[in-house]
C-alpha cells in the first residue's frame, strides 16, 4: 500500500515578475491568471491522488510570506458554499488559495519599487510547518508504528523572479535544514525568456 504524502507548495507572488512574464514578447508568455488555473489543477490531483494526502500552499508576496492554505488547519476565512457541480474538495483549494491571494495582492497596492519576495521566509514556513506535521505523536507506544502513518514530505518551489544574491545564504540554510530532515525539495523557475530552469 502507497504511503501518504505531504505536499508543500510555495508559490512566487510578485506582481511586477508575473507583469513581466505576461508580455507578450516574450516568447512563452504566461499570465498569473494562467499560471494559477494550471497550479490548482496540479494541487487537486494531489489531493485526489489518496485520500490520506495533505496539502499546504505557501506565498510569496512582497516582504511578506503567507500560508495560503493548508488540510490540515481548520479553515479561518469563508468556507465555500456547497455546488453541485464540483468535488468539495477541489472547491475549498481552490476557492481558499484563489481568496487569500486576492487578499494579499489588493493589500499590496500601487509600490513605486516592489521590495523582493519573501522566498526565504515562505521556505522557512514550509520546512516549520512539514516539522510539525510530521513529528510522531509524543503519546505514541510504538514509535516505529507512529511513523509509519505519517506523511512522506515534499517542498515544490515556483518561482518567476530573478535570484538574489542577498537571499543565497539564507535559502542554502533553509535547504540544509530540509535535507537534515529528510524532506525532498523541488524547485522549478523560468526566466523571463519563458526557459524552464
Amino acid at each position: 500500500m502507497e504511503k501518504a504524502s505531504h505536499l508543500s507548495v510555495i508559490v512566487d507572488l510578485s506582481p511586477t515578475q508575473w507583469h513581466l512574464s505576461a508580455q507578450g514578447t516574450n516568447p512563452h508568455p504566461l499570465s498569473i491568471e494562467s499560471f494559477l488555473s494550471q497550479l490548482l489543477a496540479f494541487l487537486n490531483a494531489h489531493v485526489a491522488s489518496k485520500h490520506e494526502n495533505t496539502l499546504a500552499v505557501f506565498g510569496a508576496f512582497p516582504r511578506k510570506s503567507v500560508m495560503l492554505y493548508s488540510s490540515t488547519e481548520p479553515l479561518v476565512d469563508d468556507v465555500p458554499a456547497p455546488d453541485a457541480n464540483s468535488y468539495p474538495p477541489f472547491k475549498t483549494v481552490d476557492s481558499t488559495v484563489l481568496q487569500c491571494i486576492t487578499r494579499e495582492l489588493d493589500a499590496i497596492g500601487e509600490l513605486e519599487e516592489e521590495p523582493p519576495c519573501a522566498l526565504v521566509g515562505a521556505l522557512t514556513k514550509a520546512v516549520c510547518y512539514i516539522n510539525r506535521i510530521t513529528r510522531p505523536a509524543p503519546s505514541a507506544t510504538n514509535i516505529a508504528e507512529d511513523l509509519a502513518v505519517l506523511p512522506d514530505p515534499r517542498i515544490l518551489i515556483l518561482s518567476v523572479s530573478p535570484d538574489l544574491s542577498s537571499s543565497y545564504i539564507p535559502i542554502m540554510n533553509s535547504i540544509f535544514s530540509a535535507q537534515k530532515l529528510v524532506r525532498v525539495l523541488s524547485h522549478s523557475c523560468t526566466d523571463i525568456t519563458g526557459t524552464l530552469v
